[in-house]
């Protein structure tokens, strides 16, 4: 208890030192120490817990613009309603037309301002604002304040139900109000994620005194190299000169793609959990090359995997080079468009198969396999798009025999000569392999897959967006 006590003491007497590596948390705990919101970051009822969030809005938002700032125009500036924070974001609720779609990235400025004089204190970041797809919201439960949708839903509609674009208020706003109350719509409403990449709090002003350390501008900026929060302490008044030059590196470059390469042992789930994680973020759901390429199903022989195109001849050196030449094409074209994507099996899936076709070549499977391409097409695509890796794990070979048994599908696609001994072979080299997994220097998230059902999918959905959002500053 005494360390307990402790812990929370200093969090309010240094907490830029308890925080210099989390200043999200800091941010939260002076929330929720106003009442503003609870332990878990969620705004408590009724609190007026407001948030200026500035950023340019161009009529031309497509995904090829995303990011570019019009200089010409001045930048949205909106007061709005915290819903919560979380480790690595802030959420609200806004007007849906905000955002033209759901991968459009507003790059944003934001600010927060509580406390009271003469120790107040100044919160703010940069970075982007992205929306929520409605997917995610419901996978987690996240639902907008009844009011917000029944101001919205009138504002957005004229009183034919039409929409309209009309700024005036009429006269009957306040029974527009009440009849959206009894039907509401929540198409009109969406919730924005706001991702820092810059944070700063000034504590404090130039009128402060008999306060030790008073007026106070600490800034953190995120080494996505070190994959941490680097901070400093800065003058608190500096002069337009003094800016700190990471405000114009961020912004040089749009925003980057991201690739969730799903990774694991056959029938661990790669295909399912890979649609349903890109329907729930509206992202593009890139299939294993190998299925594509494969050709029609009823021309696969057992245990035809092992020479690559299942046609059980010894080609499997050149099926390789082919889903290679395949996958890098894949990656540029992605690279090109700025894609957002889930892609099963990618280049480290793919090395591992390789891996297992060429041990299947020497009798004792103590062969060297050089992976020096599969590398090197990862590290050339970690250059130009954030890359994770979800590798789907099972605790046996036995977990993927049952799935094949109650799977036909499984069976149609990787026909087998001997269940039982290329099953413990593939589960061998396809999953327990960890070492080349990490080998390839990409952030990545184990999750055990071997539970069936909605429950079980939901839970390994939670756990890759949680991930995926750990890493969602690396975009700038």
């Amino acid at each position: 208890l005494f360390d307990t006590w402790r812990e929370e003491r200093m969090k309010r007497i240094m907490p830029q030192v308890v925080f210099q590596n989390d200043p999200i948390s800091w941010w939260k705990m002076e929330s929720k120490d106003m009442n503003l919101c609870d332990v878990d970051g969620k705004r408590c009822h009724h609190a007026l817990w407001n948030l200026q969030v500035s950023y340019h809005y161009n009529g031309n938002e497509g995904s090829e613009n995303s990011g570019h700032i019009d200089a010409h125009t001045p930048p949205v500036l909106k007061t709005v309603g915290l819903d919560r924070i979380d480790e690595s974001s802030i959420y609200y609720w806004t007007c849906a037309n905000s955002f033209p779609s759901e991968n459009h990235i507003h790059m944003a400025s934001c600010l927060w301002m509580a406390g009271d004089y003469p120790t107040e204190q100044q919160w703010r970041a940069e970075g982007y604002v992205q929306r929520v797809t409605e997917g995610e919201c419901g996978l987690w439960g996240f639902t907008p304040p009844p009011s917000l949708v029944a101001h919205l839903t009138a504002c957005s509609l004229d009183g034919d139900g039409q929409e309209t674009s009309n700024r005036i208020r009429p006269e009957n706003y306040e029974t527009r109000v009440q009849e959206a109350r009894t039907c509401p719509n929540a198409a009109h409403v969406c919730l924005a994620r706001f991702v820092p990449k810059r944070i700063e709090i000034l504590r404090g002003g130039p009128s402060t005194r008999d306060v030790k350390g008073y007026p106070q501008r600490l800034e953190w900026v995120h080494n996505d190299d070190e994959d941490k929060w680097a901070t400093r302490s800065i003058l608190p008044f500096p002069t337009a000169a003094k800016l700190p030059s990471i405000r114009r590196s961020i912004y040089q470059h749009p925003p980057l793609g991201v690739t969730v390469a799903l990774t694991g042992c056959h029938t661990s789930g790669k295909t399912t959990v890979g649609k349903a994680l890109a329907k729930l973020l509206g992202w593009i759901f890139d299939p294993e090359l190998g299925e594509i390429l494969r050709g029609e199903r009823d021309q696969l022989k057992p245990g035809g995997h092992m020479s690559g195109d299942g046609s059980g001849e010894e080609n499997s050196d050149a099926w390789d080079d082919l889903i290679h030449r395949a996958e890098v094409d894949r990656d540029e074209k992605a690279c090109a468009m700025r894609s957002c994507r889930v892609v099963e099996t990618w280049h480290v899936g793919n090395a591992k198969w390789y891996q297992l076709r060429q041990k299947g070549k020497d009798d004792n499977g103590d062969v060297v396999v050089d992976l020096a391409n599969y590398r090197n097409a990862v590290a050339k695509h970690q250059s130009s798009s954030v890359v994770l890796l979800i590798n789907l794990t099972l605790d046996s070979s036995d977990i993927m025999m049952r799935r094949r048994e109650t799977c036909i599908d499984a069976r149609a696609r990787l026909p087998l000569a001997n269940e039982e001994k290329e099953c413990r072979d593939m589960f061998q080299v396809l999953q327990s392999d960890q070492a080349l997994v990490e080998s390839f220097g990409i952030p990545v998230l184990n999750i055990d897959n071997g539970m069936d059902g909605k429950d079980a999918m939901n839970d390994t959905l939670r756990s890759i967006l949680s991930f995926i959002q750990q890493h969602s500053h690396k975009r700038i």
